[in-house]
């Protein structure tokens, strides 16, 4: 069985630093301690664990698609490219079978909050669907929602909300199909 997160190597220690506070040696603690997207694998007829890191990058806000939580799943998402001053600006698409991730950039100046996976009506596979995240752009002044095909996960945005006030940072959602209500 596999267990997916992202790991804190100085959890929780780090959740409460501010690395402004510490002036020029904030940034080099900030990135020594960034989060890593982690699987933990467990057998769970022998006890065992073994741990490592999908990738080298930082990563947070793991998700997968909802109805999965709890059973066997290929594909996961994350935020990227941290940093200090703004935040993450990228969406990741972890494919844990292969191995290997795709990055979708938003651009300069713009930070992504936390993606949800929306299972498109009648989608065949695990990853048929769109990821939908809260974008603001700083140089804009201006929050939306962006929406990804996650099948096309590298090309643009297929659809744009603007929203008419700013979504705080850190704001965190889920859907329900209209059918769930």
């Amino acid at each position: 069985m596999n267990l997916y997160g992202c790991r804190y190597p100085s959890f929780p220690d780090v959740v409460s630093f501010n690395p402004k506070a510490l002036n020029d040696k904030g940034a080099e603690i900030a990135k020594e301690n960034r989060p890593v997207a982690y699987r933990w694998q467990l057998n769970l007829k022998t006890g065992k664990m073994t741990e490592g890191a999908l990738d080298d990058f930082d990563c947070e806000f793991p998700r997968i698609e909802d109805r999965l939580a709890g059973a066997k799943n290929r594909y996961g998402y994350g935020l990227s490219g941290g940093d200090a001053q703004l935040g993450f600006n990228s969406l990741v698409k972890f494919d844990f079978a292969k191995e290997r991730n795709e990055r979708h950039n938003l651009g300069k100046n713009r930070e992504c909050g936390e993606g949800v996976f929306v299972r498109r009506k009648n989608g065949k596979n695990e990853d048929d669907g769109y990821l939908i995240s809260f974008i603001y752009d700083h140089a804009e002044r201006r929050s939306e929602i962006a929406i990804i095909d996650c099948r096309a996960f590298k090309k643009a945005v297929i659809a744009r909300v603007l929203i008419p006030q700013r979504v705080p940072n850190g704001f965190h959602g889920m859907w329900l199909d209209d059918d769930v209500l």
